[in-house]
């Protein structure tokens, strides 16, 4: 397992860069699970959710990360069927929830 940094807080994952689960640790000492699900968008390319503390992960096409905190998750099941997840992310998610860009401290998996 490689040690990584997500949005200021420890994170491991397991498997391979947004696949599979990641164990982060809040800022507060707490840990939990988030499992990332590949999605067919034009400007996503997997989104992810952890349901104790309502952070919504979304990694872009472009390999940037992207945490939004406090997001119902109402909202990210809708995202998740949306017909158009771009649409759906500048409608609903984009500019409503304070965020925070990760930075991975390990290399993308290619």
């Amino acid at each position: 397992m490689e040690k990584g940094l997500v949005a200021g807080y420890r994170c491991r994952r397991q498997g391979e860069c947004c696949s599979g689960e990641w164990s982060c640790e809040n800022g507060l000492g707490e840990i939990g699970i988030v499992n990332w699900v590949r999605i067919e968008s034009k400007v996503l390319a997997a989104v992810a959710y952890n349901h104790e503390w309502h952070y919504l992960y979304l990694e872009f096409r472009s390999g940037e990360i992207y945490c939004y905190r406090g997001v119902p998750v109402e909202r990210y099941e809708e995202l998740l069927v949306a017909d158009s997840k771009g649409k759906y992310f500048r409608r609903h998610i984009l500019k409503r929830y304070p965020y925070q860009r990760i930075h991975r401290a390990f290399p993308t998996a290619s």
